[in-house]
């Protein structure tokens, strides 16, 4: 708990750290300008010629400004003003061996001084001043050391301070800057654009703030992508189904309104009273699978094999494929060559939403004048379905390709193929999956899940 209290923070730690070194730094610029300063003072107080040179120069500035102004050795208060503009200076006024004046002791105006001694073994050279009411002789002293040294000592002061506080503040400026990149690029993110990343090269709380935004970005990013993928496949799904739905469903009210026709024989209606039931299943079947993938939440609809005997199998597709279209007018030649006993281990109701696409195409596209062809044969343990069909120049029904796409899909989980073009005016589709045959069946065989092309030969 303790330990708790006192710890500090990676940012806390580099404003002490900045603040301890420039108070070094601070302590050393000082020192050093100090150190400086006492050797200029002292180069300057050694040199006797500067010296002299400044009291010849003093003593005839001081005389000029006696003359011009008429200054009388009791006018000690103008001596006062030339002398504070002076200030450097150390200079007495001597009037028959009394101090008049002294920068030193400016209460001497109040009451004269006697002086002791020889002066000028003591002040050193006397220059005579000459005065409207007498002549008094001025003495003047080295450079007034001590206000030198103040003023020195104040504009280091004053420096070091400065120097300090510009330090100080120049951290928290970059502080102060981050945090308004940090701002800027929160701002970003809040607009949407996820993809944003904030650029910042520290290791404290700051940076490992950035840090997290922009892996939560990335996270929401990412998530963001994967609803969209998982929207998408619904969508697909829900399309694929609806496109699925759509042909049974109008077969369905199709051989309706033939039972409702009057003119009928009971013997038709009984067999259309049969497809409407085959129908009604299907859709029935297709509705269920999309129930499942809505409750189970999966992203991949899962098989559900059994095995079938292929020939008859294969025979109740086409010719149901036959009889739809037949009724509605289109012209259907069908060769099945299943002359050997073979199985398929498929997917009933997935196997007929691929023939209820072929079929719901067939209705929109095909031209009723032509023949619509479909062979099936077996070639390499595979089953062929090959089918060709003329095309209508024009149709006024819109299609997204929908039925085929799902059907592909359709066929590829069951380790086959699928593939459907133009070709010379004719729409050509084949269609090939792994088959079983009896002898497989006798020894424990699996399905034969090698890529074997269906032969392209015209039907």
């Amino acid at each position: 708990m303790w330990n708790r209290r006192i710890r500090v923070s990676k940012l806390g730690q580099k404003l002490l750290i900045q603040i301890a070194a420039s108070i070094v730094i601070t302590l050393g610029l000082w020192w050093a300008l100090t150190f400086l300063e006492t050797f200029a003072l002292t180069k300057l107080y050694s040199s006797e010629e500067m010296l002299e040179r400044q009291s010849e120069e003093t003593a005839q500035e001081f005389q000029e400004y006696v003359s011009e102004y008429q200054i009388t050795l009791s006018d000690v208060e103008e001596i006062r003003e030339w002398d504070r503009e002076n200030s450097l200076l150390s200079i007495k006024l001597i009037v028959n061996n009394r101090v008049i004046y002294d920068t030193q002791n400016y209460a001497l105006k109040y009451a004269p001084k006697a002086v002791t001694g020889r002066v000028d073994s003591q002040t050193g050279i006397g220059y005579p001043i000459v005065f409207p009411d007498g002549t008094a002789v001025l003495y003047v002293g080295m450079v007034y050391k001590n206000k030198l040294e103040k003023q020195a000592d104040f504009i280091i002061a004053a420096g070091c301070i400065l120097g300090f506080c510009w330090m100080i503040l120049r951290g928290v400026a970059e502080i102060v800057r981050d945090i308004m990149i940090l701002e800027d690029g929160i701002r970003i993110l809040e607009s949407g654009d996820l993809s944003w990343k904030i650029e910042m090269k520290r290791r404290d709380e700051l940076g490992e703030l950035a840090d997290s935004l922009n892996r939560m970005s990335t996270e929401l990013l990412k998530r963001g992508e994967e609803e969209e993928r998982l929207r998408q496949e619904k969508y697909d799904l829900v399309t694929a189904v609806s496109h699925d739905i759509r042909t049974p469903l109008t077969s369905v009210i199709s051989y309706t309104d033939l039972c409702l026709d009057s003119r009928k024989a009971p013997e038709e209606k009984e067999k259309y009273l049969e497809k409407i039931k085959d129908r009604a299943y299907l859709i029935k079947d297709l509705t269920d699978n999309l129930f499942l993938y809505f409750v189970n939440k999966s992203h991949n609809y899962e098989l559900h094999p059994e095995l079938v005997t292929g020939n008859e199998f294969v025979q109740f597709l086409l010719n149901n494929m036959k009889e739809e279209l037949t009724d509605r007018g289109y012209q259907f030649r069908l060769d099945a060559e299943l002359i050997e006993e073979f199985f398929l281990k498929v997917d009933v109701v997935q196997i007929r939403r691929v023939f209820n696409n072929l079929e719901g195409n067939l209705i929109k596209y095909a031209k009723k004048g032509e023949t619509i062809q479909y062979r099936a044969f077996l070639s390499e343990n595979s089953l062929c379905i090959v089918g060709r069909n003329g095309v209508q120049t024009q149709h006024s029904q819109e299609s997204h390709g929908v039925g085929i796409v799902s059907s592909m899909e359709i066929i590829k989980l069951h380790s086959g193929e699928m593939e459907s073009h133009i070709e010379d005016g004719m729409y050509v589709v084949r269609i090939r999956l792994p088959i079983l045959l009896l002898s497989q069946l006798s020894e424990g065989g699996s399905t034969n899940e090698e890529t074997n092309e269906c032969p392209k030969e015209s039907v």
